[in-house]
């Protein structure tokens, strides 16, 4: 059944928030104070991996092959076979690609078993839910594009940028926060990593004359320098939480801030106000064609218990942080059109019967509707119930909402 994302227990959430309180989007650009022990997102290197240029998304692109993956900026682990047997995909860009887009600003997910945290990845959907226009659901059966979240035995990484089209893995070895698990999240969006932006040396310098091998220097490469055309969505953010941390190596530092020549850290807190606008650049009220409803299993094999409830859920999103009005109505056998009570974004309907209804043994059509004036949507489904049966918005007794002027 698809189940509306929603949020993990209060004490789960205590031990999330101790270092970001729920909602708070980094409003600063300014660098953090530099630290060690971040843990970041990464695939370790096997032996024998080695430095090659392939076609990517329609440009050269320097990756690490291994046996069954190409790594790509250190933490995509881009399947072999699959980019192997794809045409050029136009389209890619700097720091946010364009194309490869979930329709309907909508991603389905589905969790692996073995995860060490999955208490994680609800929190990091539910926070980029709450500061976007994107939603997250469970995928069911007849959904075949899909993310899913696995465990694997070392790395944090996604197999994708963006929207690959059939089954795409995000892997988490345990060690994970839900910081990392919203920089993979975003990458399956369509976001890349901040360090590569085309603008990135007017606040940073990369210093490649302290890495050892070139598997190193090949994640830092501007988009530029590997043929890609590209744009930079608002200016450098020191706190995105796309931006790799400076990395201590025994020569130096890898990245150093330009100003001042200091290493500086990496945020996992939360996103960013520039990666939350650069989500709502890419995933636009105006991208949604409307809202949808998920609707219940009716029954039309069995006779139903009398005054049975159903439940129909619409997609609920946010407008300025703030949940939106929905106003909901269903069409009965009579044609006419009923207001439901409540500005939910979920109605309660039951399926009485109706002696008065002539038997023809066809089911009764209905039809539900949602409208959301604030962001100017609306969504319906067809219903079909069983002969002799009606919907009501109140238990056992015929509809008495008022009609639709």
């Amino acid at each position: 059944m698809k189940k509306e994302l929603l949020f993990v227990c209060g004490v789960v959430l205590c031990i999330l928030f101790t270092q970001c309180r729920e909602g708070d989007l980094l409003t600063s650009n300014e660098p953090i104070f530099y630290q060690e022990d971040i843990v970041t997102e990464g695939i370790p290197i096997p032996e024998g991996g080695v430095e090659k240029e392939i076609m990517l998304w329609g440009n050269p692109a320097h990756v690490i092959e291994t046996e069954d993956s190409y790594i790509f900026q250190h933490d995509i682990k881009l399947n072999k076979r699959e980019i192997d047997s794809l045409n050029s995909i136009p389209d890619t860009r700097a720091a946010v690609v364009e194309g490869r887009k979930w329709p309907d600003n909508t991603v389905y997910y589905k969790l692996g078993t073995g995860l060490a945290h999955p208490e994680y990845v609800i929190e990091a959907m539910s926070r980029i839910q709450n500061a976007t226009y994107i939603k997250f659901l469970e995928a069911t059966s007849g959904i075949n594009d899909y993310v899913e979240i696995i465990r694997v035995s070392s790395g944090i990484y996604s197999d994708y940028i963006g929207k690959k089209g059939g089954r795409q893995i995000i892997g988490l070895d345990g060690s994970e926060s839900v910081g990392n698990v919203m920089h993979e999240l975003c990458h399956v969006l369509g976001l890349f990593h901040e360090q590569c932006r085309e603008d990135r040396d007017r606040h940073i310098i990369v210093n490649y004359n302290v890495m050892t091998s070139d598997s190193e220097k090949y994640q830092y490469q501007k988009y530029s320098e590997i043929g890609e055309r590209g744009y930079d969505f608002e200016v450098f953010d020191f706190n995105s939480i796309m931006l790799y941390p400076s990395q201590l190596t025994q020569k130096g530092y890898t990245m150093v801030r330009r100003n001042d020549n200091q290493p500086f850290t990496a945020q996992r807190n939360n996103l960013s106000s520039t990666d939350q606008q650069a989500l709502l650049d890419k995933y636009s009220l105006e991208a949604l064609t409307n809202i949808k409803i998920s609707t219940p299993s009716i029954p039309l094999d069995r006779v139903p218990n009398l005054g049975s409830k159903y439940r129909f859920t619409a997609t609920e999103y946010r407008l300025d942080g703030k949940k939106v009005n929905y106003y909901w109505s269903f069409k009965g056998i009579d044609g006419n059109l009923y207001k439901l009570k409540g500005n939910d974004n979920s109605i309660d309907l039951y399926l009485v019967s109706h002696p008065g209804i002539p038997k023809d043994g066809n089911p009764e059509e209905y039809t539900v509707y949602v409208s959301c004036p604030e962001i100017n949507k609306a969504g319906s489904v067809s219903i079909q119930v069983p002969d002799r049966f009606i919907f009501t918005d109140t238990k056992g007794e015929l509809p008495r909402s008022q009609l639709v002027d």
